[in-house]
């Protein structure tokens, strides 16, 4: 593939992100519990947080990259839920 179909993919990946970001601003503004607001603020991130590693991994395209932001996912993904519980 050649360099720009990567790019293209990180930005959309990027794209990605900040619509998700956007969505847990809305849920955070219009859920009437503080509950709900959590909801909406906690899965929007993992999704998010997994979108923009895919952005970095395919715009360093190196190994060693993925492989260091494979713990961040990770831990991530293990605490921000349990935070919000």
């Amino acid at each position: 593939m050649t360099d720009w179909i990567w790019d293209a993919a990180a930005l959309v990946c990027i794209i990605g992100a900040a619509a998700l970001s956007v969505a847990a601003a809305l849920g955070l503004l219009r859920f009437p519990d503080a509950l709900s607001r959590l909801h909406a603020a906690t899965t929007p991130q993992i999704f998010g947080l997994l979108l923009v590693i895919a952005a970095i991994a395919l715009d360093q395209r190196s190994w060693v990259t993925l492989l260091a932001l494979i713990p961040v996912f990770v831990f991530q993904s293990l605490t921000a839920p349990v935070a919000a519980h």
